[in-house]
């Protein structure tokens, strides 16, 4: 930076740190010191999160060593880029041993190891590094020549105290915000199971039927004539159902008095799976008929068929595939998991799909909404319903045909179907909307904390106080010390030593 502030001068890291500097003295080889693997700092706190317990005759060699209020920092991709870097605290006998993929800085003259630590956590910093990196494709690292000659800007003492103690306010501050925003995507999910179970117990609609609005089921009869419409329209076989098969005690919970509980096999037709033919029967060729798998549905009722998109031949789709062809506005639910509860409503890109074994279809009558059906699928409670009688078998969870044709559907009019569904996409729209502004937020919190680490290294953090020695005293003192300091003896480092 041109002007610096106040008692501020230039200087270097290796200046102000020895870096990876040798460690001193004896050590019993059975004294039990902290291990500190490269995954054991946290990118995201900046912390020794996970440190292991070692006699040190087994980390004596091989390992990097430090010690208590040294910072560590690593040269590694991406783990550089990512950010992992920590103070050293809480060590066993204050001794540290860890990966050779860690610089070991050791702040000189008192200098706080938080202001070093703040100055290498800059997002500025990290980019110079990372241009500054030599080696092979996946091992490239930041040179010790460069680290040892990176700038850096040293206040007086007392103001380094004072810039860490406002960083560290400020950054509880955006933490608890950040720890809160984190917590949305969770909440978010609980909102949207809450508007569903109030849609299809009725208390969303409540005062829209209060309204003198009659909108009553279709009957039995009615409904056997839009199955048999089905297989007029599909040519697709029926099981025939008088509709006096009950779900018994099996009911969810209860409905209006409007409403009743079907038995999704006799409000929809044939309900089959579909079939996988052989690998030379499926492409990424556009001219073919597009093949639905587990991946393409979704925890949002959308089919999702930019994931890996998959193709069979038309002929394969009329012959092999016959009995799982399947046309738009189907309801696809996927019957192998976990997780159970992909869902999806086929939609009008194509004429006609296909789908593997692993997913289930139903195709409603004229009187059941697609997207009800769908949305109705959606809830825990139907997902908890199907898997309590699931069979589990290698740790798979899968849902039979005969559990599928008894899922139980809270049936009522079309025009409060559709009421319905209006009402969850509008709660859905606004609980998005939130969900949106928060992910916003929480980017804005990083932004913030990179903001406030360049404002304090700008020296417009905290105030100046004139009566701080300045810091060039302090880089004065550091170098006369080292000049005077007998030069280090190189050689082998035993195990003791």
């Amino acid at each position: 930076m041109s002007a610096l502030p106040r008692g501020w001068i230039n200087a270097t890291i290796g200046e102000i740190t020895r870096i990876n500097p040798r460690t001193e003295g004896p050590v019993n080889p059975d004294l039990s010191v902290t291990f500190v693997p490269m995954q054991a700092v946290s990118d995201k706190i900046g912390a020794i999160v996970d440190p292991k317990v070692r006699p040190f005759r087994e980390v004596a060699r091989g390992y990097t060593r430090f010690k208590e209020g040294d910072v560590i920092f690593a040269k590694i991709t991406p783990c550089m880029e990512n950010g992992k870097s920590a103070v050293v605290r809480n060590t066993l006998a204050g001794l540290a041993c860890g990966s050779t993929e860690f610089y070991v800085l050791r702040p000189q003259m008192g200098i706080s190891p938080d202001f070093i630590w703040h100055y290498i956590r800059q997002r500025r910093f990290r980019a110079n590094a990372e241009r500054s990196m030599t080696g092979a494709v996946g091992h490239r690292r930041v040179p010790p020549d460069y680290l040892e000659a990176s700038s850096f800007v040293l206040p007086p003492l007392r103001e380094q105290s004072r810039i860490v103690e406002q960083i560290d306010n400020l950054s509880a501050k955006s933490a608890r915000a950040r720890e809160r925003l984190d917590h949305i995507p969770r909440l978010v999910e609980k909102y949207k199971q809450a508007v569903l179970m109030a849609a299809f117990q009725g208390r969303l609609t409540k005062e829209w039927r209060g309204e003198s609005r009659i909108d009553e089921c279709p009957n039995k009869s009615e409904i056997k004539e839009e199955r048999s419409q089905l297989l007029a329209a599909h040519g697709q076989r029926l099981i025939e159902t008088d509709g006096q098969q009950s779900l018994g005690d099996t009911i969810p919970f209860d409905v209006p008095n409007s409403w009743r509980w079907e038995r999704a096999e006799a409000v929809c037709g044939f309900i089959t799976k579909g079939t996988t033919p052989s690998a030379a029967n499926m492409g990424r060729s556009t001219s073919g008929v597009p093949f639905l798998k587990v991946y393409n549905l979704t925890f949002d009722g959308i089919i999702d068929f930019s994931v890996d998109p998959t193709y069979v031949s038309l002929s394969t789709h009329k012959v092999e595939l016959k009995r799982s062809r399947v046309v738009p506005g189907d309801v696809l639910m996927n019957i192998v998991g976990p997780p159970l509860g992909k869902v999806g409503v086929v939609s009008d890109e194509y004429p006609e799909w296909n789908i593997n074994q692993a997913i289930a279809v139903f195709r409603p009558v004229a009187s059941l909404s697609s997207s009800y059906l769908s949305k109705w699928f959606l809830t825990d409670m139907l997902a908890n319903w199907a898997a309590s009688r699931a069979k589990a078998t290698s740790g798979q969870s899968n849902l039979t045909l005969e559990i599928c044709r008894n899922l139980p559907v809270p049936f009522c009019g079309v025009r409060e179907q559709t009421e319905i569904v209006r009402r969850i996409d509008v709660a859905f729209a606004w609980i998005d909307r939130l969900a949106a502004e928060a992910t916003s937020a929480r980017k804005l919190i990083d932004h913030f904390d990179q903001a406030v680490l360049a404002k304090a290294f700008r020296g417009e953090l905290v105030p100046q106080d004139p009566n701080d020695e300045p810091a060039s005293a302090l880089l004065e003192r550091i170098r006369a010390e080292r000049a005077a300091a007998p030069a280090a003896k190189r050689g082998r480092r035993k195990a003791s030593a």
